[in-house]
Order: C-alpha cells, then sequence, then structure tokens
C-alpha cells in the first residue's frame, strides 16, 4: 500500500480530468490500493433471464437501480455489505446494502478497504467528471486515479452532510425525470386529437362549406394519371390505385372521423418511391453537388441539408431520383428508433434505398399535415414492416399505410393548431432542459465541495489518517509474516516425512 500525495499528471485527459479538486491535507492512495479483491461472480444473469418481480433483485450496470429480479437462491451474490457496483460500460456508480444478483456484462464489484467509510467511497466515484460519452471500458480509467482518505471520523461527517443535502436533489431529479413523459403524452394526444377531428371542431363549424375529401381524392387520382412521365409509371399508379381500392373496400375506419373527412391510404394521395445509393468503390461519384439523404438523417424534422452530397456521374450510374421540396419521407430500415421516423425536404434530394419517399406535389394534401400523422403513427408504422426479424418496412408497405384525410382547408387548421401547441411543449422542454441542467450542477457542486475539504469543519482531535494506515499496514505486515511463517512450517514438516 503507497501514498500517493504526489500524485503526477498522466498526459491522458481520460484520467487526469476524472478526479475532482482535493483537500491538500488529506492522504492521497491510489484506487487500486483502496480496494479489496471482490469474491468472485458465479454468474452473471443475462437481461433474458431478469424478471419483473421475485425475491432478490438483479443489479446491473444500466441506468435503472433495479433491473429485475430473480427468484433463484444460487444466483445471490455471497458478499459482506455494503458494497459498490461501477458501470463498466456505463459509469454508473450504484451503492448496495441489500442482497442481490449480479447482472449482465460491464457489472463491476468495489469493495472499499476498511480504512474508508464505505459510503463515502461511493459519494467520491460519484463526483468524477467523466470527459467521454462513448459507451466502451471505464473500469481501466478508474484503476489508474486516486482517492482521498480523510480521517474516518471527518469521513463520517461528510457522509452525514451529504446524506442529508443529497436525497433532496435526487428528489427533485427524480420530479423533473417525470416531465419528458408528460411532454410526450401531451404530444401525442395533441396529435390524436388532431386526427380525429376533435381539435378543429369548433373550426368545422364555423366552415362548413369547404370541399369535401372525398374530391380531393379525385382530383389526386386525375393529376397523378395526368403527370406520369412514362407509360409504364402510368400502368404502376393505375396498378396501386386498382390494389388500394380492393383493399378499402371491407375496411372500416379504426375511429370516428368527420362526415367530410376520408379513411384511405398513403397510395391515395401520393406517389411512393425509394431511392439508391452510388458505389462507394467509385470516389467520382460523390462530394458532388446533388443532395443526398441517409436513413440515419431521417429523425422527425425538416430537412435543409445533407451530410452527403453525390455528383451527376453517380446520380447518372445509380438508380437515385430526385425529389421536390415538400416530398415527406420515411425511414424503412434503421437501427434503435430510425425505422418509421419522417421528415420533410425543405431542399431537393436523393436518398438511398432505405427511404420511402412520398410525393404529395398536387398540392392537396399538406406536407406538415401528412407528416403529422406519420410522426403519430410512428409506433404502428413500425411494426407495419414485413419479414421475420426486425419488421422492416418497403415501399409497398408504406403504400398501404393508412390515412386519414380532411378538406385542404382543415388541414392548414390542423397544422397552426399542432405548431401552436408543440411550441408550447417545446418552451416546457427547454426550460424542463435548463432546470436539468441546474440541478445536475448543483449536485455535482456539493459533491465538489465535500472533497475540497469545505463541505464540513476539520477536527484536531481527528485520528490522522494515517495513523490508521500505519496500523492497517502494520496488521498486514503481521499477516504477511504469519502467513509465510505458516508456509515455512509447512514445508519442513513435509520435508521430515520425506
Amino acid at each position: 500500500m503507497t501514498i500517493d500525495n504526489n500524485h503526477t499528471q498522466t498526459g491522458d485527459q481520460k484520467i487526469d480530468g476524472l478526479t475532482p479538486e482535493l483537500f491538500s491535507q488529506w492522504i492521497k492512495l491510489p484506487f487500486v490500493d483502496s480496494i479489496d479483491k471482490a469474491p468472485g461472480i458465479k454468474k452473471k444473469l443475462k437481461q433474458t433471464d431478469y424478471k419483473a418481480n421475485g425475491k432478490i433483485p438483479v443489479i446491473d450496470q444500466g441506468q435503472a437501480f433495479i433491473a429485475g429480479y430473480t427468484d433463484k437462491e444460487d444466483d445471490k451474490y455471497e458478499v459482506d455489505l455494503p458494497i459498490i457496483i461501477f458501470g463498466d460500460h456505463t459509469k454508473c456508480v450504484k451503492y448496495l446494502d441489500f442482497e442481490f444478483a449480479v447482472g449482465a456484462d460491464g457489472t463491476k464489484i468495489v469493495i472499499p478497504k476498511n480504512i474508508f467509510n464505505k459510503k463515502y467511497f461511493f459519494h467520491y466515484l460519484k463526483s468524477l467528471r467523466w470527459q467521454d460519452d462513448y459507451y466502451g471500458r471505464h473500469f481501466k480509467y478508474l484503476k489508474q486515479i486516486i482517492v482521498p482518505l480523510p480521517p474516518l471520523s471527518e469521513q463520517e461527517r461528510i457522509v452525514a452532510k451529504l446524506d442529508t443535502i443529497m436525497p433532496r436533489i435526487e428528489s427533485v431529479k427524480d420530479r423533473l425525470e417525470k416531465i419528458p413523459l408528460i411532454i410526450k403524452r401531451f404530444r401525442q394526444s395533441v396529435l390524436t386529437a388532431a386526427v380525429t377531428g376533435n381539435l378543429t371542431e369548433e373550426w368545422r363549424e364555423k366552415h362548413p362549406d369547404v370541399e369535401c375529401a372525398d374530391n380531393l381524392l379525385e382530383r389526386i387520382k386525375e393529376f397523378k394519371i395526368n403527370n406520369a412521365k412514362s407509360k409504364r409509371e402510368l400502368n404502376s399508379i393505375k396498378k396501386n390505385d386498382k390494389e388500394g381500392f380492393e383493399r378499402l373496400k371491407n375496411i372500416e375506419t379504426p375511429f370516428s372521423i368527420p362526415d367530410k373527412w376520408r379513411y384511405c391510404e398513403i397510395n391515395s394521395i401520393g406517389n411512393v418511391y425509394n431511392g439508391s445509393t452510388p458505389s462507394r468503390k467509385v470516389p467520382e461519384y460523390w462530394n458532388g453537388d446533388i443532395n443526398w439523404i441517409s436513413s440515419g438523417e431521417v429523425a422527425n424534422l425538416r430537412i435543409e441539408s445533407t451530410r452527403e452530397q453525390i455528383t451527376h456521374e453517380g446520380f447518372k450510374n445509380s438508380s437515385v431520383k430526385l425529389f421536390p421540396k415538400g416530398t415527406v419521407l420515411i425511414a424503412m430500415i434503421g437501427e434503435g428508433k430510425t425505422r418509421g421516423q419522417t421528415a420533410i425536404l425543405d431542399i431537393e434530394s436523393t436518398c438511398n434505398q432505405n427511404i420511402a419517399a412520398i410525393i404529395i406535389n398536387h398540392g392537396l394534401v399538406l406536407p406538415e399535415y401528412l407528416y403529422n400523422w406519420l410522426f403519430m403513427q410512428y409506433e404502428h408504422n413500425r411494426n407495419f414492416g414485413s419479414g421475420s426479424g426486425p419488421k422492416a418496412l418497403n415501399c409497398q408497405r408504406v403504400r398501404e399505410i393508412d390515412f386519414v384525410l380532411p378538406p385542404l382547408e382543415e388541414q392548414k387548421q390542423i397544422v397552426k393548431e399542432v405548431d401552436k401547441l408543440f411550441t408550447l411543449a417545446d418552451k416546457v422542454e427547454i426550460h424542463y432542459q435548463q432546470a436539468k441542467e441546474r440541478v445536475d450542477k448543483l449536485s455535482q457542486s456539493i459533491l465538489a465541495k465535500a472533497f475540497r475539504g469545505e463541505l464540513v469543519p476539520q477536527d484536531p482531535n481527528d485520528e490522522p489518517a494515517s495513523v490508521l494506515l500505519e496500523r492497517i499496514i502494520e496488521e498486514k505486515t503481521k499477516m504477511e509474516k504469519q502467513l509465510k511463517s505458516s508456509k515455512t512450517a509447512s514445508r519442513k514438516k513435509r520435508e521430515i516425512k520425506k
């Protein structure tokens, strides 16, 4: 065990920037000398083995304090409590004083030596200032930091003070964390009211003479046929319209809609195409002046620029299509949240094969209304795809997505009302983010104050940490000598027997 009061910078910001400013009078120890070896973990439960309820909580490196439960006694981790959990990937720190089972990879067990108050050690790990957000291994950096060692009595005073302050801050955090879900539900309820007619009920009473949706559908059909660019495209439009008519014949509207509205399909109101990706092996196809969108850019927004562009050579030598402003995009394939997300083009652009482009250049359906519909139907659309794995969409499935069409003037009013209410939600979200940032900073500032030695007063009557450390070292040395003597005696006995 070594004292590291003259700890020098390593030059690695991931390590040097980790520790907060420390009180100069405290002893500093290397992290590896501050912890005991943890008992081996016989079994780490896979996430698929977690239960929603059970006798024994499962603790892993995730953000949730308790990840799940198990009923098997054999799954219980045998260790003297309390201990600390560190998330190797997530950097989450948890203080555990109850029996538990270890879950998933990346769950590191930290057992401070008995010269430390366990809760003090926990708070210190919480005070670390991680500079990165990547999902890599972090315990290797933790092993290179130093740990401050105040007198044990001072550690206890620090813990007592933090135990009165931090729960209040955590309580505020818990209340704040409910706000995003409230905002999400509010937006969803606004969209539901919008596409069922409830949002514009009063408006309809004042505007009874608007053109009905049936007339719009006839005009859209006529426009699509008259503007087909080739016989092949014309035949495709007629075929899709005929198939769509057959699908809709026996389908009932899933919810009540106003009289002048009409339940139909995406195919009824626009033409659906996908894009392509010019060969990445040909540099001459890339870094041109034609916009090109990947599915990751379709993220519930308006697209005003693209990450990549292709050249005219790339355009000519692939099956990409240039889509006009006002085209509505939907991601058909993508990792995580991507599939089912939507966007509106504010520029002309091409896109890749994993995106469906819905062209509504007839002017009878507002891009913003269609965007709002797809946004509301996000979960439904994600599961509307085909395949045995993740339900990938394709152009045909996008054509078959259901759609509710109001009169054009009412679409304009709906978009206006939705924008007004969403702007209100955006303001609430900004206030939430600002409040959350202030609370997070408050939490870190309190911890920083604690480890600068400013949270509680130093007491000259406290047993110095150096005395405690010396006693621990003496006991360790004594135990090592006894162990060595025991091994020597055993060896001599074996030699005598021979």
